[in-house]
């Protein structure tokens, strides 16, 4: 049974009121339960009178994932009660993707891969500073949520088609084309770790096999840029076209640097 606290008040005759000073109750109320409940006592006679709110808590425990391409961020929406500013860990399995991200009515925005699965949220409430001016964070609850991504490609592949050159905005001309003597595939696509809408996947170019990055720039699922991963420079840099050969290659050739900035691949998913 839980142990109950009670203080008398006298009625101010002035005034014909009872002015209750609360902050004789808040040691009691403690953090262990969000809600406590203030009942006031005439003789014989208990009315629950109000409901006062000691931490922050979620009312349910449901939870919505919203994809934001354009951004690269998944959202995370709860509904919290409580009046403190709250904060939040983020684990996709056991691996932390994000920490103490403020939350925020518009809900907790992770920049992170599209990777389908369970997200554990954890969430925390800012204490106030103590005496050596550091802020502490107090953990309330936990969740977790489930993501789908309806365009995951994991264990896929994309078939290269050709490249085309941007439109220019207002321009009445067609965008150039450039033809590839033959299709190319990238093929074991898994999500890449640094590119919240993009895919490493294997390719092979005149026999070579490339360790290859591909990155969905618009909503547009047929236009990607690609890049691949040169060991000398340790990171992903552009292909050339080579118009002789009609053929995408690695490292400088006669011909046109592909730029992300005038450039797009066009593509299939199979």
């Amino acid at each position: 049974e839980p142990v109950r606290f009670s203080v008398a008040f006298r009625k101010d005759k002035e005034q014909h009121l009872f002015v209750c000073d609360t902050r004789k109750m808040l040691s009691w109320l403690g953090f262990e339960e969000p809600v406590r409940l203030l009942t006031v006592a005439f003789s014989e006679e208990r009315i629950p009178f109000v409901h006062i709110i000691t931490r922050c808590f979620l009312p349910n425990k449901q939870c919505v994932v919203e994809e934001r391409r354009t951004s690269g961020e998944l959202v995370f929406k709860t509904s919290i009660l409580g009046f403190a500013d709250c904060r939040a860990d983020v684990y996709r399995g056991e691996e932390q993707i994000a920490e103490k991200l403020p939350i925020t009515t518009g809900g907790i925005r992770v920049r992170c891969p599209f990777i389908s699965g369970d997200y554990r949220i954890d969430f925390y409430e800012e204490n106030e500073e103590d005496d050596f001016g550091l802020e502490e964070y107090r953990k309330f609850d936990s969740l977790v949520c489930h993501y789908e991504n309806k365009n995951d490609l994991s264990g896929k592949s994309i078939v290269i088609k050709g490249i085309r050159e941007n439109k220019q905005s207002g321009s009445i001309f067609a965008a150039k084309q450039y033809s590839l003597v033959e299709a190319l595939r990238i093929e074991d696509l898994e999500p890449d770790p640094d590119q919240p809408d993009g895919y490493i996947g294997k390719l092979t170019v005149s026999g070579t096999v490339l360790d290859a990055a591909v990155f969905f720039s618009s909503e547009d699922r047929r236009k990607v840029y690609i890049t691949w991963y040169s060991a000398e420079e340790e990171c992903y840099i552009d292909f050339f076209y080579n118009p002789a050969e009609k053929m995408i290659q690695p490292g400088e050739c006669p011909g046109l640097m592909l730029d992300p900035d005038k450039h797009y691949f066009e593509i299939e998913i199979v």
